[in-house]
């Protein structure tokens, strides 16, 4: 028995040793200047105007097929509003099926919310990425891992909220997408936020719970 114990301990140590110190997602989404949120594991900001950072990471591979990469945005479906990313606003949702466990994640896909797409192009392993939440607490890694970054402005108008995720595909089909731990979400000032109706101080807090307990 003590033999058998022996092995096991031995084989799980060997599998733990032999997973990479450096697992990157394939794509992040990263709210420059936000704060990091531990409860949920999102980076969130108060400005309506900043800097998405969208990043494709191919651990281990300097010459992968890159990522068509999008950025889905998730609004409270009673408010109406404008949103431009890298200057551009919404364009019909891409042509690959968008995987359940995104479309349906808390918040993204309480009853509330509506989905808008901003297309962003092709990233690839052009030079090195940083995994940016390491540890469940917003902690920056080293730009180790092969992959690209582009820095967009995102403009917000008449949204009390707004969560974006990362998607996109490769030339083999295969469709990638921004971990939970890996997302950002814009939610004003609490005193900007009372201007917008007192009800809705209320919905926001309630979505990320949810968020948290469906993670």
């Amino acid at each position: 028995m003590k033999k058998t114990l022996t092995i096991a301990l031995v084989a799980l140590a060997a599998l733990a040793f032999s997973q990479p110190a450096d697992a990157v997602p394939p794509l992040q989404v990263v709210l420059l200047g936000g704060s990091f949120d531990s409860s949920s594991e999102t980076w969130i900001g108060t400005s309506d105007s900043f800097d998405l950072r969208v990043v494709a990471a191919f651990p281990g591979q300097r010459s992968a097929p890159p990522i068509d990469a999008w950025v889905m945005v998730s609004t409270l479906a009673s408010e109406s509003g404008t949103i431009t990313i890298g200057g551009s606003s919404a364009v019909a949702p891409p042509s690959f099926s968008i995987p359940s466990s995104l479309i349906s994640h808390s918040p993204a896909g309480d009853p509330a919310m509506v989905h808008h797409f901003y297309h962003i192009g092709n990233l690839g392993s052009t030079g090195l990425v940083a995994d940016y939440n390491t540890d469940g607490f917003g902690t920056v890694g080293a730009a180790s891992n092969p992959g690209e970054q582009v820095d967009l402005a995102v403009a917000i108008s008449g949204y009390s909220f707004a969560h974006f995720d990362a998607v996109g595909d490769d030339a083999d089909g295969t469709v990638w997408f921004a971990p939970y731990s890996h997302d950002s979400e814009f939610v004003p000032e609490p005193g900007t936020l009372s201007l917008l109706g007192a009800g809705l101080l209320g919905l926001i807090p309630a979505l990320r719970r949810k968020r948290k307990k469906v993670e």
